[in-house]
């Protein structure tokens, strides 16, 4: 049984994606002890999010192959960094106060078929009609 098609059946429970799992969590730490070896400043919530993300995923992993208790702490790790990123805040709504950025164009357009070709039928299903000052410009 091909490594995808095991990780399929199991719900994404290889044990290569653990240890990968594993792999970007301790990685993740070491670099988070790299840059506050004192542990006196706090991160920016995205880390934790990052991290909240990888043991949820863990704990999934776990619970796919039987081993409920470790995947119970990695369930309460998950929900630790969670809360420290922010938790269930709504995102921030400064978007919708921001005006269109492109100028809107209003089109009118009217659908003309010959009946006697079918291939102009399917090439050119419709033709946009002229404004009537653009005509009139044009007899003068």
């Amino acid at each position: 049984m091909s490594q995808p098609e095991a990780s399929r059946r199991t719900g994404g429970a290889t044990l290569q994606e653990i240890a990968y799992l594993w792999l970007e969590v301790a990685s993740t730490h070491i670099l988070m002890w790299i840059a506050n070896p004192t542990g006196l400043h706090a991160f920016q919530p995205h880390v934790h999010l990052y991290l909240a993300d990888r043991y949820g995923r863990l704990a999934v992993a776990y619970r796919h192959r039987s081993r409920f208790r470790l995947a119970d702490r990695m369930t309460d790790k998950a929900k630790f960094h969670f809360d420290l990123g922010g938790g269930d805040e709504p995102p921030p709504a400064a978007a919708l106060a921001m005006g269109s950025t492109q100028r809107q164009v209003v089109v009118n357009a009217e659908g003309l078929v010959d009946p006697s070709s079918q291939r102009k039928q399917k090439l050119l299903p419709f033709v946009p009609k002229k404004p009537a000052d653009l005509l009139e410009a044009n007899r003068e």
